[in-house]
């Protein structure tokens, strides 16, 4: 069992950056981050007692960030505080990047980061998760809690929304260019 053994917090903590960039995607101030990875830990330490040692601790604490997160955004909207948790989602760590060296490659990124912040939060989560993080589709499934192929279509549509965005950012580019 998880609570005896030592391993457990070393790996969690090895996990910190990876909680961290998805804590970035899902608020929008790194205070906020922080306080959620914080929840996320204090959650998974309380409950490291139901944890199976032959599961994937990585994505049963990001199931745990991502309960914390929709938890904070009712308990702030009811508390009266509106926060808009997908307009914050794309404001993450996405300009971790942007290319320093300049030049057509950092106005790709940058336009994809533009188009990150567009897509629907239910993508853009999926594709974190899955091009970001690397889980596979059953993980993804179970982070979110949702069947594998809800997952399939998300990452599907998700991509392909972003392709369109990308294509008609660099058409409008070509279109300026040209004047």
């Amino acid at each position: 069992m998880a609570g005896s053994d030592p391993g457990f917090e070393e790996e969690a903590v090895r996990l910190l950056p990876s909680l961290y960039h998805f804590a970035r995607w899902l608020t929008s101030h790194p205070p906020d981050a922080e306080d959620l990875v914080q929840e996320t830990y204090r959650r998974a330490l309380r409950s490291r007692h139901r944890f199976l040692p032959a599961t994937d601790l990585k994505a049963w604490l990001f199931t745990i960030m991502r309960h914390a997160a929709i938890d904070l955004f009712w308990r702030t909207r009811r508390e009266g505080e509106r926060v808009d948790l997908e307009e914050a989602e794309g404001t993450g760590d996405a300009r971790l990047c942007l290319d320093p060296r300049g030049g057509d490659e950092t106005l790709l990124r940058l336009d994809l980061r533009e188009a990150l912040a567009r897509l629907p939060a239910i993508y853009r989560e999926a594709i974190f998760l899955s091009d970001v993080e690397g889980f596979t589709v059953r993980e993804i499934a179970a982070i979110l809690g949702c069947p594998e192929g809800t997952v399939k279509a998300r990452l599907s549509r998700g991509r392909l929304a972003l392709r369109r965005m990308l294509r008609e950012k660099g058409q409008s580019r070509r279109q300026e260019a040209v004047r």
